[in-house]
């Protein structure tokens, strides 16, 4: 879209900075677990505190020992290391402009990358296969709002910031939900596949059942997901197709672009949907035969 993109010499420019200067991230479990706690901690503060004390740094850092069941020997140097992991990966900053001498005093603020990456993993981890039914009904919901507001606009600005923008903000969230159930679709078929042979190897009528009850549910739902997808995709496909008739017919032809870019990650979906379905039911079949 038109405006949308960084200059091609300064990114090159960032992109040979990188290399010469061998930057790298390196974090580990434990220091991405440290981040979420820290980031949720700033976060539940009611007094618009953006910092944290080392002293609490170290209490999270003693909750996720106790989880981890880690002996309280080498508390101090696990603490040590992962602070200094996530200052060097510059997640974290430190907050105390004096740069107080007593490391009880030390303060640290999240830096927009520390809290992308803590965001990132909240969001990633608590998906827990929402229904694709109720990303691409968010996902109409937006293009019918974006087809409205269409039908007003005669200036290129506003078409621009109101319809081209919104639609790019659309597909990239579409994009990312979708992605997310496939995967959380895919561990827990994985899982399943993985499951059912062991019953098998029971050779117990019980053990079947529960696998042909297994496959039947598997099944059903890889059905109603093709209802729900083809279905809200024949929804989509008409609300783009307006959206793309009103900028043609006022002369924005930069919309053709998005329209067709849109249409084609959802030609994805259904794709992806349809391939899902006859591959998961032959693999379980296979293995249940």
């Amino acid at each position: 879209m038109e405006g949308s993109s960084p200059d091609k010499k300064e990114v090159l420019s960032i992109v040979q900075s990188i290399i010469d200067e061998s930057r790298h991230i390196v974090l580990q479990p434990r220091d991405l677990a440290l981040l979420l706690l820290i980031w949720n901690y700033i976060r539940s503060q009611k007094n618009m505190v953006f910092a944290i004390s080392e002293q609490e740094v170290r209490h999270l850092a003693t909750r996720l020992d106790s989880m981890g069941s880690k002996d309280a020997i080498g508390a101090e140097k696990r603490f040590t290391e992962a602070l200094s992991r996530l200052l060097r990966s510059e997640c974290l900053s430190r907050a105390d402009v004096s740069r107080l001498v007593l490391n009880q005093d030390t303060e640290y603020q999240l830096t927009s990358l520390g809290e992308s990456l803590a965001e990132w993993n909240f969001e990633h981890e608590r998906f827990s296969g929402e229904p694709l039914t109720a990303i691409l009904k968010a996902f109409n919901t937006y293009l019918l709002k974006i087809a409205l507001d269409a039908e007003t606009i005669t200036d290129r600005e506003s078409w621009h910031k109101d319809v081209l923008i919104q639609m790019g903000i659309v597909l990239k969230d579409m994009l990312l939900n979708v992605a997310r159930h496939q995967r959380e679709l895919d561990r827990q078929h994985t899982h399943l596949r993985e499951f059912i042979p062991s019953l098998l190897t029971e050779s117990s009528e019980s053990s079947i059942k529960y696998c042909e009850e297994q496959l039947s549910n598997v099944i059903r739902t890889i059905a109603d997901l093709q209802q729900v997808t083809l279905g809200a995709s024949n929804t989509a496909y008409q609300q783009i197709r307006k959206i793309e008739s009103i900028g043609l017919s006022q002369g924005f032809l930069e919309t053709e672009e998005i329209c067709l870019e849109i249409e084609r990650r959802l030609n994805y979906v259904i794709n992806w949907t349809t391939q899902r379905a006859s591959d998961e039911v032959v693999k379980l079949l296979v293995e249940i035969t």
